[in-house]
C-alpha cells in the first residue's frame, strides 16, 4: 500500500461483493490509495482517489476470486472551471464533506467541473449503475448537468 500503486475500482451488476462470484460493470474509476489506518474495531480504514476511468476489455477470476482484467484508460476529461450558475453545489459539497468529518482534502472547494461532478456523485444516494452512467458522459459541463439533475430529483423526493 506505500508503494501507491494504482488499482481499479469496478461496480458489482450482478453478483455479491465477497464470497461468491459477481459480474461488474464495463467502466471503472483507477484509483490510488492516499491514507490508511487501524480502526478501533480492528479494521482497516482505506482512503482512495480516483484518478482517470477506464473500460474493461477481459476479465478474470483467481482461485482466490480476485478478479484481475485487461482495462483501456478513457481520455481525461477537460478541467474546466465552475460555472457561477453552480456555486451553490460547491457550498453543497463542501457542507456534506465537513459534516460526514471526511479528512484530508475533502473539505476543500473543487477547483474544476470534474472535481465538483465526480465528488458530488461519489457521495450521494444513487444507484451504482446511475454512477456508472455518470462515469460514461465525456463532456464535462454534461456531466455537471447530469449530476445537477440528481440533485434535485433527490431533493424533490424528499419532500
Amino acid at each position: 500500500m506505500r508503494e501507491s500503486t494504482m488499482f481499479g475500482v469496478v461496480g458489482i451488476s450482478r453478483g455479491v461483493e465477497a464470497g461468491g462470484p459477481a459480474q461488474t460493470y464495463s467502466l471503472g474509476t483507477l484509483a490510488r490509495i492516499v491514507d490508511f489506518d487501524q480502526g478501533s474495531d480492528g479494521l482497516l480504514n482505506v482512503v482512495i482517489r480516483g484518478e482517470n476511468r477506464f473500460a474493461i476489455r477481459s476479465s478474470r477470476i483467481q482461485a482466490d476470486t480476485l478478479m484481475l482484467g485487461m482495462v483501456t484508460e478513457k481520455p481525461h476529461l477537460e478541467s474546466l472551471p465552475i460555472p457561477p450558475a453552480h456555486h451553490d453545489l460547491v457550498k453543497l459539497l463542501v457542507e456534506i464533506n465537513t459534516n460526514a468529518q471526511f479528512g484530508g482534502s475533502a473539505n476543500r472547494s473543487p477547483e474544476s467541473i470534474i472535481e465538483l461532478a465526480y465528488g458530488l456523485a461519489q457521495i450521494l444516494p444513487i444507484t451504482i449503475r446511475a454512477k456508472i452512467d455518470l462515469l460514461s458522459i465525456e463532456d464535462p459541463l454534461l456531466l455537471l448537468e447530469q449530476v445537477s439533475v440528481l440533485i434535485t430529483e433527490l431533493r424533490q423526493s424528499n419532500q
